[in-house]
């Protein structure tokens, strides 16, 4: 504990620190792969791997939807082949989810 009673803890922290300039309202995991997608409000959606160090696929992001910081969620099909997406233009976006 800190000296004015905050708890201070130690974490390792992977090298590469994925740094989001928006602020992301909303993270949903995929039910078989080891991903999950992070909404941000810059309106496109990301993918990360669920196992440390949490590697972004640098090659892959989901575009066209609009949040303008709205808590605007997404998550994927029951299936797991489609990511489906809100927008603040009252639409739902459904893209095709692949590694």
């Amino acid at each position: 504990m800190g000296k004015q009673g905050n708890v201070v803890a130690c974490l390792k922290c992977p090298k590469d620190v994925y740094v989001e300039a928006y602020t992301c309202p909303c993270v949903s995991r995929h039910q078989f792969d080891s991903i999950f997608v992070s909404q941000s409000n810059g309106n496109y959606v990301v993918i990360f791997t669920t196992t440390p160090p949490y590697r972004l696929n640098k090659y892959k992001q989901y575009e066209g939807h609009v949040v303008s910081g709205f808590p605007i969620k997404c998550n994927f099909s029951l299936d797991g082949k489609k990511l489906a997406s809100g927008s603040s233009d009252c639409s739902i976006y459904i893209y095709d989810y692949q590694l």
